[in-house]
């Protein structure tokens, strides 16, 4: 049988830290915590599960205390994991780990709550030419991939394994402050990875930068329009066109809404943004067609590529194909998804303003 140890890296996460080790004690067989400056009681904490602590001073770049563990675990293969994530595993899960060609495995991860799960590498074998890359949002993928490439091993999915992040929920300003400056760096150095300029925008956004996050973003699109298969780029058109509803400062939204549909016309976010923008320029059908085609093809039934808002195809869609079915005076079938959405959202205002509408315009009737 394999031997699996869990790595991973903290700081100040003691709220996070002993559910975490918790989850995942019983399904490894060595845990490394590598502790790069808590002032709280982490280290404690991962002591008292029986964790090897290794100390470290921060210094703006993820990926090196990420290798310091790595180099400290003695098992046969890696599970990489985030205080506050939580690792849960269907039993048989370390079979898919005893092939000889089996170099590394992607797990089923959801990164947020309001997201479907996608796959990613998490468990991969230990062994000095793999290491992680990127001082931000660092990645094993690449060394992955070359060894891969080289000896003709392979990657498999490993679906009865499930990472949950939980770190995106509440405010994420004290994030976005310490990550800002080292992304800034990080796309320079890596300007092809898209989810950095992604990641960018996004903390950019979140400490008030709009032009700042704008730019961003800009840049990404002009990259990914080099990549035209990665789904992770389409995001970079959802980030300008949303900015558009929330400021209104994107001149070009029309194009980037075209574009993104030619790009990838079966994303479920491009279905419902490009059907808002339909709205709103005064094209009822067409937001209707794509509202209706996301609604029926419904959830994922598994791991994508990338995560998905999960309410797209419930309370979003329900209350956007609503919202368009009363501007066109079909309040019955209008009444149906607002009254669907409501149920989700009872505290949206708006929402209950909608429904009222249409109630009383069918009692008038």
């Amino acid at each position: 049988m394999v031997r699996v140890t869990a790595a991973l890296i903290v700081r100040d996460e003691a709220e996070h830290l002993r559910a975490c080790l918790q989850a995942a004690g019983p399904l490894v067989d060595e845990i490394v915590v590598v502790d790069t400056g808590s002032d709280d009681d982490s280290p404690a904490v991962a002591e008292a599960a029986g964790a090897h602590v290794i100390y470290d001073a921060w210094r703006d770049d993820f990926a090196r205390p990420r290798n310091l563990g790595l180099e400290a675990a003695t098992g046969d293969w890696i599970l990489y994991l985030d205080a506050d994530e939580r690792v849960a595993a269907e039993p048989g899960w370390r079979q898919r780990l005893e092939a000889p060609d089996v170099l590394g495995a992607r797990v089923a991860f959801r990164a947020a709550s309001h997201l479907t799960p996608y796959t990613e590498l998490r468990l991969f074998r230990s062994r000095p030419d793999l290491r992680f890359r990127g001082a931000i949002h660092e990645t094993v993928v690449p060394d992955v991939e070359a060894v891969a490439a080289r000896e003709g091993v392979r990657v498999v999915d490993a679906p009865e394994v499930f990472v949950e992040h939980l770190g995106y929920e509440g405010d994420r300003t004290p994030k976005y402050r310490r990550d800002l400056p080292i992304l800034r760096r990080a796309v320079e150095d890596d300007p092809d990875r898209l989810f950095l300029w992604h990641a960018l925008g996004e903390a950019a956004l979140g400490l008030g930068r709009r032009v700042e996050a704008e730019r961003a973003w800009r840049r990404g699109v002009e990259v990914a329009r080099r990549a035209p298969g990665n789904a992770i780029g389409t995001m970079l058109w959802v980030d300008l066109i949303s900015m558009h509803f929330a400021w209104e400062t994107i001149e070009d939204v029309e194009a980037l809404v075209d574009e993104a549909l030619v790009r990838s016309p079966e994303d479920p976010a491009v279905l419902w943004w490009s059907a808002r923008w339909s709205a709103e320029a005064g094209d009822p059908v067409g937001a209707e067609r794509r509202l209706r085609a996301l609604l029926e093809r419904g959830e994922p039934k598994g791991p994508g590529a990338v995560g998905v808002d999960r309410r797209l195809f419930g309370e979003l869609g329900w209350a956007l194909l609503g919202s368009v079915l009363l501007a066109e005076g079909r309040d019955e079938e209008a009444l149906r998804y607002l009254r669907l959405a409501a149920e989700r959202r009872p505290d949206d205002a708006e929402l209950r303003a909608k429904r009222s509408l249409a109630e009383s315009r069918l009692t008038s009737a």
